[in-house]
């Protein structure tokens, strides 16, 4: 009798990685939802995720790494190009070399003394190369392309196909949306699939389809093969996004853990932007024109707030972490105060990231506080209301001032941009952003400057004869990484591009230089206070009969007080406010028109208002978080009506500003 010995199939593999150059401190919020997902939808596939940019994060240390990461697509993303053409390596180290010289100017006392660039290229080899030993033999691997990633993904590639010729190799991501996807397939042979979109039910559909030893349908919804050519299917996306699992941080925690490092919580609570309305109306003019973040969503969707609710307390829970760090391209539209009250009934004591937009009520950033928000990322983009409306940016110069002013008030951090140098802006428009940063602005937080970047699938990218615009090209920073005849055949997300017709915004640097010299100057004066204990440059203190301001914005310090009357227009002008609404409330409060424009003229011409369009914003913030709340509750009922207050026609004495009293 002859026995026989039956082999169990080998179990299909799937592994999700994530390259540098992503934060070190924020996990993939991407692959943390495919791997949980993949892992339901498939349940006879084994699926893992690594998130390897922890472990040159730790070998390069954190100071380096972060550096790197903050220009990942210009600067990092091109480390990797020499494992592909090694011929480019000098070129890259020159350029590498330019900018670490010029970032030791800025602010070289957190880097390293010396980098080698041979041995910074050694760490980087050595570790594709020992992922690419583990990797070999699974059955698909997925590589998330959003943060400068493209070239170590492709490097990666490449050297887990030459070990591996049957895995099949998968990339998705915002940086290989558009027609970047179908230009890689057309040049990398070890690249198998593009995810077009999200990831979600195209992989699943892949998986399965592997698994069956078939290759997908040409033109599979949200997938990208060679047999598509340049053709991009539709979109396939999850309808419900309370269907998706919670997503799974567990290897990034392992990892972290291992190393010490903290980290933040990625949250996703909405996929697209409800602002951006072009693919619900096929017009590409309906968002904001400078911004492509959208281009790998087919619309706008989000989470109920009840699902949002319980993600956050069971991964708070599960990883002991209440860092929260909202990947959402903007806040909801609607249900903002639900959404608020939600996350302060978890009872637990966030610190929030929040990336929001300008119009956002003043009692909504309220609850927000409330609920935790830290930091936020404000689109404020100008100060220049006919700039606002040439990006198509949907908010006004009042608005983007309130939004910072709230952020002052309540010691929230918000590292906002001047864009500069977009296509057919004007001498007006800078003339207006520099006045109104020395008028008005001052007393704010310092913004950063950034110049006009051209991304794939932005409006200025698809209507570029509109703009002005021609020469468009990849960016010329890969004039560095690549082969001339290479980087003439690659589409890539970062482009460069001619003409534009542009004012000169060297004013405008120069303006924000010295907004920066003013703040960076007065913590000088005050190396031992934190910010939270310094009042704003431009402060009220509300005597409830009458109204102190003093202004410390131009390096002296003045003080003027207020009329009961004149109090309560300039704290009802706190929040952006119509003309007419403003004669009509006062009136209620027993406030005659001729005192109340008398008031506003008077706070206008002393720049503590601003004015734009017979709308007016007071812009003197309180001093203390406490402050700020108690008076965004009492306008929140003071607005619909005359409040009980018999001190509304008390006539007192004044000083008006500016009126100087004192040294700083």
């Amino acid at each position: 009798m002859t026995s026989r010995t039956q082999s169990t199939p080998k179990q299909p593999s799937l592994v999700l990685v994530a390259m540098p150059w992503s934060h070190s401190s924020r996990p993939s919020a991407g692959l943390a939802a495919l791997e949980v997902y993949c892992r339901r939808a498939q349940p006879t596939w084994s699926v893992a995720c690594r998130s390897e940019f922890v472990e040159i994060a730790y070998a390069l240390g954190d100071a380096l790494y972060e550096k790197v990461a903050r220009e990942c697509y210009q600067v990092g993303d091109l480390l990797y190009s020499p494992f592909l053409y090694p011929e480019k390596a000098h070129e890259v180290e020159r350029y590498f070399g330019e900018w670490l010289a010029r970032e030791r100017r800025a602010d070289g006392q957190h880097l390293p003394a010396h980098v080698d660039f041979d041995v910074l290229l050694a760490v980087l080899r050595t570790h594709i190369d020992s992922v690419a030993d583990e990797l070999a033999g699974s059955t698909v691997i997925g590589l998330t392309t959003c943060f400068g990633q493209l070239f170590g993904n492709l490097a990666l590639a490449r050297a887990v196909k030459a070990r591996s010729p049957e895995t099949t190799v998968v990339l998705g991501g915002s940086s290989v949306s558009a027609r970047v996807g179908p230009s890689l397939l057309a040049e990398y042979p070890f690249v198998d699939y593009v995810i077009h979109g999200e990831g979600e039910l195209p992989l699943a559909d892949l998986l399965g389809a592997v698994a069956r030893g078939e290759r997908p349908a040409p033109g599979a919804p949200g997938l990208v093969s060679r047999a598509d050519g340049r053709k991009l299917s539709p979109f396939a996306q999850v309808p419900n996004l309370d269907d998706l699992p919670f997503p799974s941080y567990d290897d990034y925690a392992e990892r972290a853990e291992r190393y010490g490092m903290s980290w933040m919580l990625p949250l996703e609570t909405s996929r697209g932007c409800w602002w951006d309305r072009g693919a619900r109306t096929g017009n590409p003019k309906d968002t904001c024109y400078f911004c492509n973040l959208n281009v790998q969503w087919g619309g706008y969707r989000e989470k109920s707030v009840q699902r949002v609710g319980a993600e956050m307390s069971a991964l708070s829970n599960r990883y002991r972490n209440l860092q929260a760090y909202f990947i959402d391209n903007i806040l909801r539209h609607k249900d903002a105060v639900h959404f608020a009250e939600t996350i302060a009934s978890l009872k637990k004591h966030f610190r929030i990231f929040y990336e929001l937009r300008a119009s956002i009520r003043a009692h909504e950033f309220l609850l927000l506080y409330e609920a935790g928000l830290r930091e936020a990322q404000f689109g404020v983009e100008g100060l220049s209301t006919s700039f606002l409306r040439r990006i198509n940016k949907g908010t006004t110069t009042a608005q983007n001032l309130h939004a910072m002013k709230l952020c002052t008030e309540f010691h929230v951090a918000h590292p906002a941009n001047l864009i500069l140098s977009f296509p057919g802006s004007t001498d007006e428009e800078v003339a207006e952003t520099v006045a109104n940063i020395e008028s008005y602005a001052l007393g704010f937080e310092p913004m950063n400057v950034a110049r006009f970047h051209l991304g794939v699938g932005s409006t200025v990218d698809v209507l570029r004869h509109e703009f002005g615009i021609t020469g468009v090209r990849n960016h010329d920073c890969y004039k560095v990484a690549l082969p001339e005849e290479v980087y003439a055949r690659l589409e890539l997300a970062e482009l460069a591009f001619d003409g534009g017709g542009s004012a000169d915004w060297t004013p405008v640097e120069e303006a924000v230089q010295r907004w920066r010299d003013l703040h960076d100057h007065r913590f000088e004066k005050n190396p031992t206070r934190a910010l939270q204990c310094m009042d704003p440059f431009l402060a009220y203190r509300d005597g409830d009969s009458f109204l102190v301001i003093e202004d410390r914005r131009y390096g002296d310090f003045r003080s003027g007080e207020f009329t009961a009357a004149e109090r309560d227009v300039y704290l009802f002008c706190t929040e952006p406010r119509s003309h007419d609404h403003i004669v009509r409330w006062a009136r209620a409060r027993g406030i005659d028109q001729a005192a109340t424009e008398r008031a506003l003229q008077m706070f206008v011409a002393d720049k503590l208002m601003f004015a734009e369009r017979r709308s007016y914003l007071s812009l003197a913030a309180a001093t203390s978080p406490r402050l700020a709340a108690e008076r965004i509750r009492w306008l929140a009922v003071a607005d619909r009506g005359p409040a009980d207050d018999e001190a509304t026609g008390a006539s007192r004495s004044k000083r008006r500003l500016p009126v100087q009293v004192g040294g700083a």
